[in-house]
């Protein structure tokens, strides 16, 4: 700047004047700049307050000066203790001042406002505050916004873990009623052998009471379990279309929320996929189970990385899972979709069974990619709607 510029803006200065200047920069700050008084005896006065209340309040300056009631009268009802209790206590210990508090505007708006002042005691024992408010609404908006994903995440979270608990439920109750079945079958058919080579010596012989009412226990105990096994077999399905990356991707955050480690998760999604029809948390159940064990694969393992891609293939839409883990061990390789097949400790083993069973119920296929190297990956292929 030359001398002659200073020059020029040092006159401005003293033809505006100090306080022309603070009004000028507090009509042009973010939010409203006002100075607040609280009487020794309780009342209070606005002392000034800048343009920008009309922004916020809705009201013009003029009108709030010397009268804080109209912004008072604004507050929600059950914001309004809190409200007052801040500022008693601010006054009382001459603590900097910060609060949120929400407003209904003379038009209807919901509102929520941040102030923040420094108390300063007067002579005659008033409190006096410069302060600044600010209109957070958009910001408290997101937060709710983020708040409700986060609860709708852990709601979809616990609905693929009680869907899981129930499906290894079921093809555990269903594999053990039909492994028991055979036995029983089988032993049913000896009674009634027995009971057809049995000649008894009198009419009232116990023998034959007895292989009687082993027969009838028998063929009850077989009845119960066909029983049991058909309530647990898989039974219809409702499929609805379902744009799959938004469900894969719902599917990765409900995986990562539950990771007790750290790994980087790739995401890989082919724009404009044609719509599966699925059933929505039966297909995330199966995709949250295979992230999942990709992440347990790569415990402890430097750099682990997940890659989660879609694909469209005309009429299908492949999901495809892949990590650069240790792999599969070769030895369970060609039994790795059946029952109790797992090398995990503490494993069920039902966990790919199921999986694999809930996508062929929607007429698709779950394979491992025996040429993937490092690592694993499994492909999910499901049926377009092409309609």
């Amino acid at each position: 700047m030359s001398d002659e510029d200073r020059n020029k803006a040092s006159e401005d200065h003293s033809v505006y004047g100090a306080d022309t200047l603070f009004r000028d920069l507090a009509d042009n700050l973010p939010g409203a700049v006002f100075r607040y008084v609280l009487n020794a005896d309780g009342t209070d006065f606005i002392e000034y307050m800048s343009d920008g209340c009309l922004a916020i309040w809705e009201v013009d300056a003029t009108v709030l000066k010397n009268d804080p009631t109209v912004l008072w009268g604004m507050i929600l009802p059950e914001d309004l203790p809190d409200m007052q209790m801040s500022v008693m206590s601010s006054a009382q210990n001459l603590t900097h001042w910060t609060h949120t508090w929400r407003i209904r505007t003379p038009s209807g708006s919901l509102k929520w406002l941040e102030g923040r002042g420094q108390p300063r005691r007067l002579e005659d024992g008033g409190t006096l505050w410069n302060s600044m408010i600010l209109d957070i609404t958009d910001r408290m908006e997101a937060q709710a916004a983020i708040s409700e994903r986060d609860r709708g995440l852990a709601m979809l979270r616990r609905q693929i873990a009680s869907a899981s608990k129930a499906s290894a439920l079921g093809a555990l109750t269903a594999s053990i009623a039909h492994e028991v079945n055979q036995p029983f079958a089988a032993l049913v058919n000896y009674l009634h052998a027995a009971k057809n080579l049995h000649k008894p010596a009198t009419a009232d012989d116990p023998v034959s009471g007895i292989l009687g009412d082993a027969l009838d226990q028998a063929d009850r105990a077989s009845n119960i379990v066909k029983r049991v096994r058909s309530l647990f077999e898989q039974g219809d399905i409702e499929l609805v279309p379902n744009d799959v990356n938004v469900l894969v991707e719902e599917a990765v955050v409900a995986a990562e929320g539950g990771a007790a480690h750290h790994v980087t998760v790739v995401r890989d999604y082919a724009e404009n996929l044609p719509q599966c029809p699925l059933d929505r948390l039966e297909i995330q159940q199966v995709l949250v189970n295979l992230i999942r064990n990709s992440f347990e694969a790569l415990d402890g393992s430097d750099e682990a990385s997940v890659l989660v891609r879609t694909r469209n293939l005309n009429d299908f839409v492949e999901v495809r899972i892949s990590d650069n883990g240790p792999g599969i061990d070769a030895a369970i390789v060609d039994d790795l979709f059946e029952p109790f097949s797992t090398t995990k400790p503490g494993g069920t083993g039902l966990g790919l069974s199921i999986s694999r069973s809930i996508i062929e119920a929607h007429n698709g296929t779950l394979t491992l990619d025996l040429n993937h190297s490092p690592g694993a990956a499994f492909v999910i292929a499901l049926p377009a709607d092409l309609s």
